[in-house]
C-alpha cells in the first residue's frame, strides 16, 4: 500500500512537501487552540473525540449528516504542514473501507483571505458561513481534488469572473452574477452558489452547472451536507 505521505505529496500542487506535525511545536502560535491541543495529544481516539466535539459545537446543526458520518468513520486527525501553511488532515475510512484524506484550512488565516475578496463580500456573508470559515476551517475538502467540500477562501469563485457557455442563448438569469459566489464544487462542473445581494437568504442557494440549466431556491446547508457525505463514500 502506498505510504500516506507519498500519496499526499502527489497532490500538494507545489514544490513543498507534506509534514505531519507531532508533539508541541514552537512555531504553532498562529494555530487555533484546538489545533495546538491536537498536537499535544498522542492518543488517536482522543484527537478524534476532541475534533468531533468541536464540529458538533460549531456546525452540528448545519451539517447534520456530515458530523454524523464523521462520528462513525473518522479514523484520525493530524496537523499537516505544507510550506508555510497548516491544515487539519482528516483520515476517513468510509462504509466501503476506502481511505479518504480531507483537509481543513487554518481559520486564523480566513479573515485576511476574505478581506482580499472585498469588504462587501465579508459583510454580506451569512452568519453560519462566517462561523464555519472563521471558527472551524478555511475550507474543508477532499484533499487530492480540492473538491466535494466547502472551498478554501482562495478558491471561492465569483460567477461573473468566468465564461459560461450555458449563458450564450441569452436567456435571463435570476441571480446577479457579479454578487454570486461558489462555495462548493464537485470537481466536475457543478457548484453550490450563493447570491450575496443584500437580504438574500441561505434558502435561496443555486446549484450551478457549467453545461446544464441551473436549479434555484435550494437550501444551502442541506445540499452541501448531502454532497459532502456522498463524497465520503467515494
Amino acid at each position: 500500500m502506498i505510504d500516506k505521505i507519498d500519496f499526499l505529496n502527489k497532490y500538494t500542487l507545489n514544490e513543498h512537501q507534506v509534514e505531519i506535525l507531532t508533539g508541541v511545536d514552537s512555531n504553532v502560535q498562529e494555530l487555533p487552540k484546538l489545533w495546538q491541543d491536537i498536537l499535544a495529544i498522542s492518543e488517536r481516539q482522543e484527537r478524534v473525540k476532541q475534533v468531533l466535539q468541536y464540529w458538533q459545537q460549531k456546525v452540528g446543526k448545519y451539517l447534520i449528516n456530515t458530523t454524523s458520518y464523521l462520528s462513525e468513520y473518522l479514523y484520525d486527525v493530524e496537523v499537516m504542514k505544507i510550506g508555510q501553511d497548516f491544515y487539519l488532515l482528516y483520515t476517513v475510512v468510509g462504509r466501503r473501507h476506502k481511505v479518504m484524506y480531507y483537509a481543513g484550512g487554518n481559520p486564523n488565516k480566513t479573515k485576511a483571505a476574505l478581506n482580499s475578496i472585498g469588504q462587501s463580500f465579508v459583510s454580506q456573508l451569512p452568519e453560519s458561513l462566517k462561523k464555519f470559515y472563521f471558527e472551524l476551517h478555511d475550507g474543508f475538502y477532499y484533499y487530492p481534488s480540492r473538491s466535494m467540500g466547502l472551498e478554501a477562501t482562495q478558491s471561492i469563485m465569483r460567477l461573473a469572473d468566468e465564461e459560461w457557455g450555458i449563458l450564450e442563448d441569452g436567456a435571463p438569469v435570476p441571480i446577479d452574477l457579479s454578487s454570486s459566489y461558489s462555495f462548493f464544487t464537485n470537481g466536475m462542473g457543478r457548484y453550490v452558489v450563493l447570491d450575496l445581494s443584500e437580504g438574500n437568504p441561505l434558502s435561496e442557494a443555486v446549484l450551478w452547472d457549467s453545461s446544464a440549466p441551473a436549479r434555484y431556491h435550494l437550501d444551502f446547508w442541506a445540499i452541501v451536507d448531502e454532497w459532502i457525505t456522498i463524497g465520503f463514500d467515494g
